[in-house]
C-alpha cells in the first residue's frame, strides 16, 4: 500500500493502539480493493491526497511566497542546530531531530497538524501545519545524504491522511548533510506535480512480534 512516513515507535503498544492500527489498515486495504489498483501504480501526489481524504481536501499548487516562508525557517534551523552540535543519534532518526529545529518565527507559526479528530499527533505525514499572514500550507521535513539526491531508494511514505483538514499547498523541506553535518544546502519541493508509487506488501507491527 502506499506507506505513512515512518517515525520511531515503541518497542510494546498497548492493545488499544494496536487495534486503532489494525483498523486504519483494514480500512486502506478496502479502500484499495475497491479501487483495484495494483502493485506498481502510479498517481499524481494531489490525487491521491484527494482520494485519501475522501475528496474533502484537495492540495493547492505552491507559491513563491511560501517557499520564501520555508526558507527563512529552514535557515533559522540550520543555525538552531548548528549552535546545539552534532545529532549524536541514528542517522535514520536524524529527520524526526529536525523537526524539532522548525519552530514559529515572527508572524509565522508552525505547529503540529491536527487530526480529523481534534488531536496533536506525532507519528504520520505530515510534519507540521505552517500559516502566516499570507496563508497556511503543510510541511514535511526530510533529511538526505549529500551523494543520495539521485537516490532511487524509498524515502516519502503515505497510507492515510487523518492529519489533513483543510485545503493548501503542500511542501516537503530536505536537507542536505553529510555525517550529520548540515552542508546549508536545502530543497524546497512543491508537491502538487509530484508522482507516488503504489507498493502493496505483506506486515506486522511489534505487537504482533513481541507480545508475551
Amino acid at each position: 500500500m502506499i506507506n505513512t512516513i515512518t517515525k520511531k515507535v515503541p518497542r510494546f503498544i498497548t492493545t488499544s493502539r494496536h487495534n486503532a492500527v489494525v483498523d486504519v489498515l483494514k480500512e486502506e486495504i478496502n479502500r484499495l480493493r475497491k479501487q483495484n489498483l495494483p502493485h506498481g501504480t502510479k498517481r499524481l501526489y494531489r490525487d491521491v491526497i484527494f482520494n485519501l481524504t475522501k475528496e474533502n481536501h484537495s492540495v493547492i499548487p505552491g507559491n513563491d511566497v511560501d517557499k520564501q516562508t520555508i526558507r527563512i525557517l529552514a535557515d533559522l534551523a540550520i543555525k538552531s542546530y548548528n549552535e546545539r552540535g552534532i545529532f549524536s543519534g541514528r542517522v535514520n532518526e536524524f529527520g524526526n531531530h529536525m523537526e524539532t529545529h522548525i519552530k514559529s518565527a515572527g508572524d509565522t507559526k508552525v505547529i503540529k497538524p491536527f487530526t480529523l479528530h481534534g488531536k496533536k499527533q506525532d507519528t504520520g505525514y505530515p510534519d507540521r501545519f505552517v500559516e502566516t499572514p499570507a496563508g497556511k500550507f503543510y510541511l514535511e521535513i526530510k533529511v538526505f545524504g549529500k551523494q543520495q539526491g539521485a537516490s532511487k531508494q524509498r524515502t516519502f511514505y503515505l497510507c492515510n491522511a487523518n492529519k489533513i483538514t483543510t485545503s493548501c499547498p503542500h511542501y516537503l523541506l530536505g536537507f542536505e548533510h553529510e555525517e550529520k553535518t548540515l552542508t546549508g544546502n536545502i530543497h524546497i519541493i512543491d508537491m502538487f506535480n509530484k508522482n507516488l508509487k503504489l507498493k502493496c506488501e505483506w506486515a506486522t507491527d511489534n505487537y504482533e512480534l513481541y507480545q508475551v
